[in-house]
């Protein structure tokens, strides 16, 4: 399956992110307020 590359970017990102337990780049991804729970 091909994806948008927006999509695919951000999904890349995400796990990139995740894998690293980089929070700030996780809470920027996915929140206009840079804030992610734990």
């Amino acid at each position: 399956m091909t994806l948008p590359p927006e999509l695919d970017r951000v999904l890349r990102d995400y796990e990139q992110a995740w894998r690293s337990s980089d929070e700030v780049v996780l809470a920027k991804l996915f929140a206009h307020d840079g804030f992610v729970l734990r």
